[in-house]
């Protein structure tokens, strides 16, 4: 009797810890603290604000561009605190052509001849007393723009490697531009301060060294080779860039963001590519990029555009593009798949 009397003071069996912990959290008390799911480290970026190195041979010219011809060439929405008035371009030329990216009017350049900014109190004292200056060892996620960085149309050529300043282990130094905006905590300007920037230095890359990104061709019986391109009407009818610019002319591609203008010219030719399939694939060559076949398996592509670049070898590998069952397929750059077992 004793034990009935205690069995029906005691809480029900069937109420498990589960049910418990579901009451608590409906009751807005939680008995322990919420586990984050991601456990890396937030990683700030810092693209932005990275220095722009300027080889020599480069030249860099701010322009103003007027209303109509910003009108015609602008496609995109003006973002927050960018006059619509006119247009700014940032041109990179080179020996071989030249790019034009655009820029907006809070954005401010930090040449490598500026002026140093007044020293600061704190630096004033630390140089009568004999102190070497304190060195910050952590870079500022959003540093605020120096009045050093200019904002003003400018033309820079960078001074040969003899002249430029030394790194710490005695190698030339190449020149620097670096790249702000006038007010980093407004979200507008951060978003087009590091895409801007990294335009810029993939256009300078180009018209310098320029990319090449090779196409392996993995499959039995898979081959490729070059030949004139023996202008087929179809080829210039449906509006190509292969038909549409004649070898004599210079090549001009143009996009939203920017222009990429080559003194260069190649002769027309096109790939001849045999894939596995029952007939023969011809892919014509547009006329700012530069395709060899060292050998019938591998196909190399130059050009001084990034994004042309990739986007030709993204659509040769369209073709046949890599299966993982055999591993067979056109491979581009250091591509790699994972293999799945068969059934």
């Amino acid at each position: 009797m004793n034990t009935l009397l205690r069995c029906s003071h005691a809480p029900s069996a069937f109420a498990g810890p589960s049910k418990t912990r579901a009451s608590q959290h409906l009751a807005g008390v939680s008995s322990t603290k919420r586990q984050k799911i991601a456990t890396s480290a937030t990683r700030h970026s810092y693209v932005g604000s990275t220095p722009i190195p300027v080889p020599a041979g480069i030249t860099l010219e701010r322009v103003v561009l007027s209303n109509s011809i910003s009108a015609t060439t602008s496609g995109t929405k003006s973002r927050k605190g960018d006059s619509s008035g006119a247009e700014e371009r940032l041109i990179i030329r080179g020996q071989n052509g030249e790019t034009s990216i655009k820029v907006y009017n809070f954005m401010r350049f930090l040449l490598p001849n500026a002026p140093k900014p007044s020293p600061t109190p704190e630096e004033e004292a630390s140089q009568l007393l004999g102190k070497a200056p304190r060195e910050m060892k952590v870079k500022r996620r959003n540093p605020p723009c120096p009045p050093a960085a200019i904002a003003q149309p400018f033309s820079f050529t960078p001074a040969p490697a003899e002249t430029t300043l030394p790194n710490q282990d005695g190698s030339a130094a190449p020149a620097a531009v670096t790249l702000f905006v006038e007010s980093p905590e407004e979200k507008q300007q951060r978003m087009a301060w590091g895409l801007t920037r990294t335009l810029i230095a993939n256009a300078i890359q180009g018209q310098s060294e320029g990319y090449t990104l090779p196409i392996y061709l993995i499959g039995v019986g898979y081959r490729a080779a070059l030949e004139a391109d023996k202008a087929d009407p179809e080829f210039s009818a449906s509006g190509s860039a292969a038909g549409s610019i004649s070898p004599t002319s210079p090549t001009v591609v143009a996009t939203e963001v920017g222009s990429t203008t080559s003194n260069e010219t190649y002769p027309r030719r096109r790939l001849v590519m045999r894939l596995g399939y029952s007939h023969v694939i011809y892919v014509p060559v547009p006329p700012d990029l530069k395709v060899s076949v060292p050998s019938p398996t591998i196909i190399l592509v130059w050009g001084r555009d990034k994004q042309r670049v990739g986007q030709f070898c993204a659509d040769v590998r369209a073709l046949r593009k890599p299966e993982v069952y055999k591993g067979k397929g056109v491979f581009v750059g250091d591509e790699k798949i994972k293999m799945k077992v068969g059934k």
